[in-house]
């Protein structure tokens, strides 16, 4: 009976897991021609801005999405967002995910990213990570480096094969560089991660925020250069929390390994001076014999000499 209720009790926990799936993912699991993109970058990239772009905000300043774009080192998108974009603005209809950027004032990036990875294990698989690049800001700091090496680690080494790097805000008299600076960008991020270009590809788009320049780039982006990268399968990745405990009880294992083998040690040196105190006292015992048998010849020596 009690395997039975157990049994029961699986099958109920799958059927709310798979009935919250279906109220969070219903349209993406329904249409599986859905291009499902996650926008990634650190905080004040211009993510949350791309975001509203895709989504169709043709405002002066592309501030009245459904994304809040943050203009300080605290990200106004402290929460995962999902807007569902229906066929017709591109070719195919799109989940469009916004996640925290990284490295902002709130010090939550650890639990930022274990959301993601929850988030990424219910929806099963992406197309694409859009890594986004303020143009205006072309150095690659440390913060940024960070988060490409947790990106790695968090997503593991084939995630490079379905990242599109977008370079937001190129502008000015900078704009005419763009490209040179986009070979030069995707070169820099493969010498970090010591990437060869067959493992991480990562083509190059750049946008001007202004004069509805952004929309060709977008019809590219969506129309043609997502569709071509395949599904990114996310149902074996392991949060930074989950490696955390991994580590924590290998840790552990090899702490309470070492405390064995000092233990047998001190043990096994226990036992060599027990039998080293042994043998002294078998010695002393003999020695012991040996003297009185010399008192007693000294003795009999004396008597003799009297005699």
């Amino acid at each position: 009976k009690k395997k039975k209720k157990k049994k029961k009790k699986k099958k109920s926990n799958a059927n709310v897991s798979q009935a919250q799936k279906v109220l969070k993912f219903g349209k993406e699991i329904s249409n599986p021609e859905t291009l499902r993109i996650v926008l990634y970058s650190p905080t004040g990239e211009g993510k949350s801005l791309l975001g509203n772009r895709i989504t169709g905000d043709k405002s002066g300043e592309g501030l009245e999405g459904p994304f809040a774009p943050s203009d300080s080192v605290e990200s106004k998108t402290q929460e995962i967002k999902k807007i569902f974009i229906d066929k017709g603005l591109y070719k195919y209809p799109v989940s469009l995910t916004d996640q925290p950027g990284e490295a902002d004032s709130t010090g939550r990036d650890r639990e930022h990213a274990t959301n993601l990875v929850t988030y990424l294990r219910g929806i099963e698989f992406i197309h694409a990570i859009v890594l986004v690049k303020n143009y205006q800001d072309a150095r690659i700091s440390e913060t940024y480096q960070n988060m490409l090496k947790n990106l790695e680690s968090m997503l593991g080494r084939d995630v490079w094969k379905h990242m599109i790097i977008v370079m937001t805000r190129v502008e000015g008299p900078k704009a005419k560089k763009a490209p040179e600076y986009g070979k030069e960008f995707s070169n820099k991020i493969r010498e970090i991660l010591k990437l060869t270009k067959e493992e991480a590809p990562l083509p190059v788009l750049g946008l001007s925020n202004f004069d509805e320049q952004y929309l060709e780039p977008l019809q590219i982006l969506i129309n043609e250069l997502v569709p071509q990268l395949g599904k990114f399968h996310c149902n074996n990745l392991h949060s930074p929390l989950e490696e955390l405990e991994v580590c924590l009880i290998l840790f552990f294992f090899c702490l309470l390994k070492n405390i064995s083998f000092i233990y047998n040690e001190l043990v096994a040196k226990v036992r060599e001076t027990d039998a080293a105190f042994a043998k002294y006292d078998e010695f002393r015992q003999d020695l012991d014999g040996l003297y009185a048998r010399l008192i007693t010849t000294e003795q009999r020596l004396k008597s003799l000499e009297l005699s």
